[in-house]
């Protein structure tokens, strides 16, 4: 039999030493684990016991871990999972809105160019960032990228099927219908346009850069529209 010292750090600024005898080293580490969550007062499956680094798996021995007597286990909790956030629901009016957006942007012989510019890192980093659950869905991304996949979202039954399989994508197509519409359609007269959550943007609002393109003035593009989107 050996003993053993566990180095329990269970909170930030709270370190035990606490010493167990007797310990058999051909025990598993998830029976030792039982032991432990004992002493600490943590259900075994909320700990992670590591040795010189190394999380211990539950299926060896303390033997085989090259657990020694006298060493030191540390004995730490298990770090929670983070739960995505929700995307939102799209409502059947909702969907109508959208793809009615979509569907007027392609009247617009500039909105190809103006789709193109969501290949670019930055804007596509942003989009990703005002989009819960997008970061998690690469095929939403891939769509996002493909201006010709895009030009789907005018048809009602294709949107009904990525409200379905793809959420995050249907929200952040969303953001993408405002500014496009803005980017291609917008002067320094008119008003700003805006989506049903009331956002008004352009792409280069999505964007970390300061520069602007050419054919677009500073007059279309107010600060607080530019703070709304690229606002955490």
């Amino acid at each position: 039999m050996t003993r053993l010292v566990l180095g329990m750090r269970l909170s930030l600024f709270d370190f035990q030493r606490v010493k167990v005898d007797d310990v058999d080293l051909h025990t598993k580490v998830e029976h030792f684990k039982v032991e432990v969550s004992k002493k600490a007062n943590v259900p075994k499956e909320s700990l992670e016991l590591v040795y010189c680094g190394n999380i211990l798996d539950d299926d060896s021995t303390l033997n085989a871990c090259g657990i020694k007597s006298g060493v030191m286990i540390h004995v730490l909790k298990k770090k929670a999972k983070e739960i995505p956030k929700p995307t939102q629901t799209m409502s059947e009016i909702d969907i109508q809105s959208l793809v009615m957006a979509f569907r007027a942007l392609t009247m617009n012989p500039s909105y190809r160019s103006s789709l193109q510019k969501l290949s670019r890192p930055d804007i596509l980093d942003n989009i990703i960032l005002i989009t819960p659950g997008l970061s998690q869905d690469p095929v939403a991304i891939s769509m996002i990228q493909d201006p010709e996949l895009l030009v789907r979202m005018g048809d009602i039954d294709t949107v009904r099927r990525i409200v379905e399989l793809h959420p995050a994508l249907a929200e952040a197509a969303n953001h993408i219908a405002a500014a496009v519409h803005e980017e291609a359609i917008a002067a320094p007269t008119s008003t700003q346009p805006t989506t049903s959550s009331g956002y008004s943007y352009s792409l280069d609002a999505l964007s970390d850069d300061d520069e602007m393109d050419s054919s677009q003035s500073s007059d279309s593009q107010p600060v607080g529209a530019r703070h709304a989107i690229t606002a955490d």
